[in-house]
């Protein structure tokens, strides 16, 4: 059985999809700010998505310790109909 992506994970999926720097890493505050979800929901649905591979996590270094998210190439049809084909 395939997992269904909705709520606050699809919210997630869609920011990621609609912000202009997609293919580059997005930081976690970015994706606070601009969902408006908590940076601890934000976090657990990240983790999530990115156990189902349709979210990178990469660390980045500058000012801080810094990780980032961007989309994997898979997740065009989750928006559009919200299932998860693996």
């Amino acid at each position: 059985m395939r997992p269904n992506i909705r709520g606050n994970s699809r919210i997630i999926l869609r920011c990621l999809a609609s912000s202009p720097a997609r293919i580059h890493h997005l930081p976690i505050d970015t994706l606070v700010n601009e969902t408006g979800l908590s940076r601890r929901t934000v976090q657990r649905h990240l983790r999530g998505l990115a156990a189902l591979g349709l979210v990178h996590i990469s660390r980045l270094h500058g000012r801080g310790y810094t990780p980032s998210f961007r989309l994997s190439e898979s997740v065009a049809h989750i928006l559009a109909d919200g299932s998860y084909e693996g």
